[in-house]
C-alpha cells in the first residue's frame, strides 16, 4: 500500500476546498432565488387579498354576491370564508326601533 505524499494531501484538500467554495455559490444563488419567489408570491397574495377584500354588496339589503354571481347573506358569505361564526343580537338603536317597549323597560332597569 502506498502512502499519500503531502503534495497529494494538499490536492485533495484544495478540490474539497474548490467543491465547498463551489457549493457555497450555489447555495447562495439558491438562496437568492429562493428570496426573489417568496418576494413574488407574497406580492401575490397581497394583490389577491386586495382584491378579495372587494366586497360587492347590495346597498340595500346587505347582501353579498358570492363568486357565482348569486347574493347571499353576509353571514352566510362570511362563515364561508373564514372561521367566524356568529351570534345574533340588536343593537340600541334597533332595538328602540323595532321594540320601543322594551327599550323603554330596559332603559328603566339600568336607571
Amino acid at each position: 500500500m502506498s502512502r499519500k505524499t503531502e503534495e497529494q494531501y494538499i490536492q485533495e484538500i484544495t478540490e474539497l476546498n474548490n467543491q465547498l467554495i463551489n457549493t457555497q455559490r450555489n447555495l447562495h444563488k439558491k438562496n437568492q432565488e429562493l428570496e426573489r419567489t417568496v418576494k413574488d408570491l407574497q406580492q401575490a397574495l397581497d394583490e389577491i387579498k386586495r382584491l378579495k377584500s372587494l366586497l360587492p354588496i347590495c346597498s340595500n339589503c346587505k347582501k353579498i354576491r358570492n363568486d357565482d354571481g348569486y347574493w347571499q347573506e353576509v353571514e352566510e358569505y362570511i362563515s364561508e370564508h373564514t372561521d367566524v361564526k356568529f351570534s345574533h343580537g340588536l343593537c340600541n338603536d334597533c332595538l328602540k326601533k323595532l321594540y320601543p317597549n322594551i327599550y323603554d323597560e330596559n332603559e328603566e332597569e339600568k336607571q
